[in-house]
């Protein structure tokens, strides 16, 4: 579409085209706005639970989007329809009651779930507690657009797409001010506060208003001083700092604090300090053995070695590394608000002569080097987000070779057990296995209590009692350990462990070790369950092959006529938030700060829909060029994912406009990506019309969407790559389109 075609129909033309008797017409964008805003905090809030995982994301997603559509779906059910406007008033009060409960309840989950010391929480504890804390924000969100659709559009001018571009548009602001305020100033529980109290405020006030006498306003002033009484009291801050408490009880709380990579928790036991990082334990000063390990195996093989570099899993290995005679040692981490942290309250002016503090991105460290160490240590842990495991695959692993000098050695560090694997960290530690060995002529895998890869093009010595002898270090506490683990036997132990699996290589478009640490994460709460589903090798042919059937068969048994429109409806909303939750996978992979921009990447997504619905709202479209344009749109959804799967590369080669750092592409995509989706929507509703039909529109597009983000996140990316997703995603889009001319044949 041409810009010019759409400027009579900007957003303060439809606003005023909407005034008028009863609500106000601009009820639609101003609860959109709050819901928008709820939406990004809901996301950050439960990446902060649940360890930073991109599956956090895709469920939160996918359930608020799946209870929007109940909501919508029953919305002319269990209201009186006869008064719309009395119950818009009353389900928005309901909202803004609900939206601060929600989150004192997601604390109270937080400080119940066992995860008291930064233990994971249970997958079986986390899916049904963030549908039942999403169910009454979401529900009531979602009965309203029916609602407003049955009040307004036996307006003049006025349709269902007119009223979904409005929600859209509202959407979309309410990302800028959650992005660029809310999240920036303001904790969760704060944030949702003020938009309560804002909710409140417009009600006292009657932007939201139905004409004559209601309660509800008298009831909304009071809720308003209630709650701009409290947040100057700090009420919600002493909420957080109650369960934050009871969380750690067993521990004395010292900070918590957010960056624009997650939030970060420093707690305090017997004069040790635990840094929690997104809920899941980082690490601990005094480190002890364990750093000391990770520190002394990769560096016992380069006695000679001038420079190293530490990744990861804190400063602690790097500190140990100063026992050799290493002339440059650089830590590097990404986090600059951890490292004020650790030298505020662990050890200040630990950086210094020849331990040197390099902040910024790690793996842009790397890349922009060569043959400039003699050693690179990552001393992380099993990934168990895409952010981590952009450290363990094969394109990292590529460029670590090329940051080393000739026989410099890679040593990489991953959770397990000392004497036993279970299938799935099997998996993924096989799938690391055999992407170092992609890269380096000579990988071996040492067995302990975490497994540690080393990788060189030169010959690795596994004599280490002589290499510690060598460096004098024979009587050193970890020198025992060392011993024991790297002995033939283990080593052969270990070997035979993580050959026989038939997994593939981990990449940075096909996370496999993270997709099968989240396997050993179900195992960790019920082993027969994380067993019984865990994949027995290279699954991809036969998970794209039942999508194709399944969609097919959906498509066909979707019904005649209104079946078409709404099977199209829910292929473009899966489409749309598949591809939404693509980007930020994608996003972390390059950057690895999603928590920081997963708002603004909705808000540009929003922000097209609604440019989108706008566009498709003219009045002068006929059903026959409504058809027309649908036809088109849905063509593009087939177009869309194959041009992507061929900018994929240049996203990873640097180029400044798509992974500069101010990220443009990642901004402009979702835009232009939503734009047909806006679209679709209210041609669409053109199609068939009537009140009822658009809520079950809407039902359908939000159905959709919810599968696209939970079937995304847990499954598609992980298992069939990106590549091989954004094909399904273009199948399922050619099915909708075909399904669509059977519409047309119809009669339609």
């Amino acid at each position: 579409m041409q810009p010019r075609r759409m400027k009579h129909f900007g957003l303060s033309k439809c606003l005023m085209s909407l005034r008028g008797s009863g609500p106000a017409g601009s009820e639609p964008f101003f609860f959109g706005l709050a819901a928008m805003g709820t939406q990004i905090i809901f996301l950050r809030k439960f990446l902060t639970l649940f360890y930073g995982n991109e599956l956090s994301a895709g469920i939160t997603l996918s359930f608020w989007l799946l209870i929007t559509a109940l909501g919508a779906s029953a919305g002319k059910r269990f209201f009186s329809p006869a008064q719309p406007e009395r119950e818009i008033l009353k389900i928005i009060f309901a909202f803004a009651v609900f939206l601060p409960v929600t989150f004192i309840a997601a604390d109270f989950f937080g400080s119940a779930g066992g995860a008291a010391t930064g233990k994971i929480l249970s997958p079986f504890f986390m899916i049904p507690a963030v549908f039942f804390l999403l169910f009454p924000c979401c529900f009531l969100a979602g009965a309203l657009f029916p609602l407003f659709c049955a009040f307004r559009t036996g307006e003049k001018h006025v349709s269902a797409g007119i009223v979904y571009a409005l929600d859209a548009a509202g959407t979309a602001f309410g990302g800028i001010a959650a992005s660029f305020l809310l999240v920036r100033f303001f904790s969760p529980l704060q944030s949702a506060w003020l938009i309560s109290g804002l909710i409140f405020f417009l009600l006292g006030i009657k932007v939201f208003s139905c004409g004559g006498k209601s309660s509800i306003y008298k009831f909304s002033k009071i809720m308003f001083a209630v709650f701009a009484t409290a947040y100057m009291m700090d009420v919600p801050s002493s909420i957080e700092d109650f369960f934050l408490k009871k969380r750690y009880a067993a521990h004395n709380v010292i900070i918590s604090a957010d960056s624009i990579y997650g939030n970060i928790t420093l707690i305090e036991r017997q004069g040790q300090l635990s840094f929690i990082k997104d809920g899941s334990y980082d690490f601990s000063f005094p480190g002890g053995n364990e750093d000391c390990y990770a520190a002394y195996v990769p560096l016992l093989q380069a006695p000679n070695a001038a420079k190293a570099l530490f990744i990861g899993g804190g400063p602690g290995a790097a500190r140990w590394a100063q026992r050799f005679p290493l002339k440059e040692i650089i830590y590097a981490q990404q986090d600059t608000k951890l490292m004020e942290l650790y030298e505020r309250w662990a050890s200040s002016g630990v950086f210094g002569g020849r331990l040197r503090l390099a902040e910024g991105d790690p793996r842009e460290l790397v890349k922009k080097s060569a043959s400039e160490y003699d050693c690179v240590v990552v001393n992380g842990s099993l990934p168990l987000n895409a952010r981590d495991n952009r450290f363990y695959t094969v394109e990292f692993f590529a460029r670590a070779k090329i940051a080393l000098k000739e026989g410099g050695i890679l040593s990489l560090s991953a959770e397990s057990a000392s004497d036993y694997l279970s299938p799935s960290q099997a998996a993924a530690l096989s799938s690391v296995y055999k992407s170092l060995s992609a890269v380096f002529k000579n990988v071996l895998a040492i067995p302990g209590e975490k497994t540690l890869f080393l990788a060189s093009d030169g010959d690795i010595d596994m004599n280490y009692e002589k290499l510690l002898q060598n460096a004098g270090m024979e009587d050193d506490a970890v020198a025992g350990v060392i011993v024991l683990n790297t002995r033939s036997s283990r080593l052969k132990w270990m070997k035979d462990a993580i050959s026989s699996s038939a997994v593939g290589e981990n990449r940075d478009l096909r996370p496999l070790a993270y997709y099968y640490g989240f396997f050993g994460w179900l195992e960790t709460f019920g082993h027969l369950f994380g067993k019984t589903f865990l994949p027995n090798g290279d699954i991809t042919g036969t998970v794209f092959l039942f999508a194709l059937v399944f969609i097919t068969a959906v498509a066909v048994l979707s019904g005649r006529k209104t079946g078409a429109v709404l099977f199209a409806t829910a292929a473009t909303g899966f489409s749309a938030l598949f591809f939404q939750i693509l980007m930020m996978i994608v996003f972390q992979i390059i950057y690895g700060q999603l928590y920081y921009r997963i708002g603004l990447i909705s808000t540009f997504f929003m922000a097209g829909m609604a440019s989108g619905s706008f566009a498709g709202s003219r009045k002068n479209i006929s059903c026959g060029k409504a058809f027309s344009a649908l036809l088109k749109v849905q063509a593009i959804y087939i177009f869309f994912p194959l041009l992507f799967v061929f900018y994929i590369p240049r996203l990873f080669e640097g180029t400044d406009f798509f992974t500069g750092s101010s990220g443009l592409f990642f901004m402009l995509i979702p835009f232009i990506y939503a734009f047909p989706a806006g679209l679709r929507f209210s041609l669409s509703a053109r199609l068939e019309g009537g009140k009822n039909f658009s809520g079950r529109l809407y039902a359908a597009d939000f159905a959709g969407s919810a599968l696209g983000a939970a079937l995304g996140a847990a499954v598609l990316i992980p298992v069939l790559g990106i590549y091989k997703s954004c094909l399904l995603a273009a199948a399922l889009n050619l099915i909708a389109l075909m399904r669509l001319f059977s519409y047309n044949q119809e009669g339609g």
